[in-house]
């Protein structure tokens, strides 16, 4: 594992991060295979991922039969200090973005809001355009 900017390799390419973020929310032992159905990622990409997460020592693998198992190394402090951190904070960014809606609305509709419905990317957890927010939110610091 490298001492100076250990993040580069760790995070340096959309599978990896994608298996971190699982592993954090799970805390639990996965097949590669397993792991290549959940993040909806190619077994082959993901086996190359793990190897890479394995070599800098964020990951624990354990052979069971014909299998390997992985899981987060929680003891590495890239994981405990901020990995994990990190992705619980990500987490909560849809309901922060929710509330942020619902205060820059209430601030220009004088009655009590009873309900908004989300719809589209962020209803389906898709990649959402955060352009859009700002620009629905009418905060003009945020507009260039």
């Amino acid at each position: 594992m490298k001492i100076h900017n250990p993040l580069d390799n760790i995070l340096n390419n959309e599978v990896k991060v994608k298996i971190l973020r699982f592993l954090c929310k799970t805390e639990a032992e996965w097949s590669g295979r397993q792991i290549a159905q959940e993040i909806k990622v190619s077994p082959a990409a993901t086996h190359k991922a793990l190897r890479e997460l394995n070599n800098e020592r964020v990951l624990y693998l354990r052979s069971v039969g014909k299998s390997y198992l992985y899981r987060l190394n929680k003891e590495n402090l890239i994981i405990s200090e901020l990995l994990k951190p990190l992705f619980e904070k990500e987490s909560k960014i849809p309901s922060e973005v929710y509330k942020a809606i619902v205060r820059n609305i209430s601030s220009f509709v004088r009655e009590d809001i009873v309900s908004i419905a989300i719809f589209g990317s962020l209803k389906r957890k898709k990649r959402a355009s955060y352009k859009r927010y700002r620009s629905f939110s009418g905060d003009k610091k945020l507009e260039k």
